[in-house]
């Protein structure tokens, strides 16, 4: 949880087993839940998404503080095409299934204008990540070729449950 106007942000470190095969995947797919403490009405407060220090997604905080919000996204693997476009930019999110990667959740509370030339916190701000969010890989196959000595050696296996 982060506490604060400008709290710290909830990171959490994640180990994906390095032979997942994404191939002509659009991304994996995240449920969300979260919540927070009531914002000012009118006011753009934010829950920020990172991999890897690079932004994902952005969700508008509710002002109903308290109830837990639950929403889908995707952690993208590749960007997006647009076959309207002549040239094709090819991104990569920061994601590398072979390492560690850090997923951030950066709660930003807006301020609350008190004058022409002041803002200052409301004060009493939380936000949480609730520990029934998911990430979910179950549908991904599982494939690598071998022999991949960085596999082994930054990904930890055995991650397969089959043997290569």
């Amino acid at each position: 949880q982060s506490e604060g106007y400008r709290g710290l942000p909830v990171r959490l470190d994640l180990r994906f087993a390095p032979d997942l095969f994404t191939w002509r995947e659009n991304g994996i797919p995240i449920t969300l839940n979260y919540r927070n403490t009531p914002v000012e009405q009118n006011m753009l407060s934010r829950l920020n998404m990172l991999i890897n220090g690079k932004f994902v997604d952005g969700f508008i905080l509710d002002n109903e503080g308290g109830k837990t919000i639950t929403t889908d996204t995707l952690l993208p693997l590749l960007s997006e095409f647009n076959p309207t476009k002549t040239r094709q930019d090819f991104e990569l999110t920061g994601l590398d299934l072979t390492t560690n990667n850090q997923l951030t959740y950066d709660f930003n509370f807006a301020v609350v204008k008190t004058g022409e030339c002041s803002a200052i916190p409301a004060g009493g701000e939380f936000g949480a990540i609730d520990g029934s969010s998911t990430i979910d890989v179950s549908d991904f196959h599982h494939y690598i070729a071998m022999p991949n000595l960085r596999a082994f050696a930054n990904g930890g296996f055995p991650f397969t449950k089959y043997a290569d």
